[in-house]
């Protein structure tokens, strides 16, 4: 199937009536036309994130690119399950490859911002900034040269074939009722993987905790998938999950931190010992306080479940 036609077909699924595109709550659709619509809209906008990096690979663009690698990742995990046959689970494993590439450079910069803050207060962190920066400049040339090897022409053409595979669903109404069962069935289980690991986040161990963040975010953009059959999936709701999941993401930010904080003082301690132990100590009194925030709203998971299936008035 041509690019263009794929781009038609993705114009035709995305494009939806004004009352539909600019309303504060998706309408409810059915289950496969709803993952058609996410999967157009998610391939849009990753192949404007593309053409934009390669115009100019800036920080910003990265992180965009990255958002919308993630995004679609999350919509073809969907249609794998419903289509094995389709050629999905490929493109998969393409993105995931280029998210890695990606994932270097997002950990350095977000190390950068919180050595910056700290520096006026504990000087001796100007050096690892300086080392960071230098390897920021580094890892962001590879993100550009990983960038340059997207071919989006290829991608489009087996996205167009997973989109034949739905439509075929669409035509054939036993197909399509066992297809929403199974739709149903990965948010299910995408909820139940979540619900299970939160019991581990709740000790506080910041390695559970950090498991209990991969199985909610996954559970997030499953639900951002498929959020036109979700009445209550608002976006509300959508913006209140993405900062419950933020607020885990900044428990892992510290950790890497602090593992770059103790690598670091372990070559350069001789110098100034006593403001390396005063930062170290800062820095885990800041965990602990983040770790008790996050424990003290961790119950806000059933809330959110109930809420994506609750009918508005």
């Amino acid at each position: 199937m041509s690019g263009s036609t794929s781009r038609t077909r993705a114009r035709r699924h995305a494009q939806a009536p004004a009352s539909r595109r600019g309303s504060l709550r998706p309408v409810a659709s059915d289950a496969v036309t709803a993952l058609l619509r996410s999967m157009a809209e998610r391939w849009q906008v990753f192949a404007t994130q593309v053409a934009r990096c390669r115009r100019r690979a800036s920080e910003p663009a990265i992180h965009d690119l990255r958002v919308a690698t993630r995004r679609l990742i999350a919509v073809l995990e969907i249609v794998r399950t419903v289509c094995p046959e389709s050629d999905a689970e490929t493109l998969r494993r393409q993105l995931k490859r280029h998210l890695r590439a990606f994932s270097a450079l997002r950990d350095i910069q977000v190390q950068i911002i919180s050595v910056r803050n700290l520096t006026p207060r504990f000087p001796r962190l100007q050096l690892l900034r300086t080392v960071l920066m230098l390897q920021e400049t580094q890892t962001l040339k590879q993100a550009q040269r990983e960038v340059r090897s997207i071919h989006p022409g290829m991608m489009e053409r087996q996205l167009a074939t997973a989109e034949n595979r739905l439509e075929l669903l669409l035509a054939d109404p036993l197909r399509r009722d066992l297809s929403r069962q199974i739709i149903h069935g990965v948010l299910g289980s995408a909820f139940s993987r979540a619900a299970g690991l939160r019991a581990g986040a709740m000790t506080g161990q910041t390695t559970r905790i950090h498991k209990y963040r991969v199985a909610f975010k996954r559970l997030r953009y499953t639900v951002e998938a498929l959020r036109w059959m979700l009445p209550g999936a608002d976006r509300t709701v959508l913006k209140t999950m993405n900062a419950y999941q933020t607020r885990m993401g900044v428990i892992q930010d510290i950790d890497v931190l602090i593992a770059s904080v103790n690598a670091f003082a372990r070559r350069h301690s001789r110098t100034a010992p006593a403001q390396w132990l005063g930062l170290k100590v800062y820095l885990m009194d800041r965990r602990n306080k983040l770790i008790a925030e996050f424990m003290a709203g961790a119950g806000e998971l059933e809330r959110y479940w109930r809420a994506l299936f609750a009918v508005p008035s």
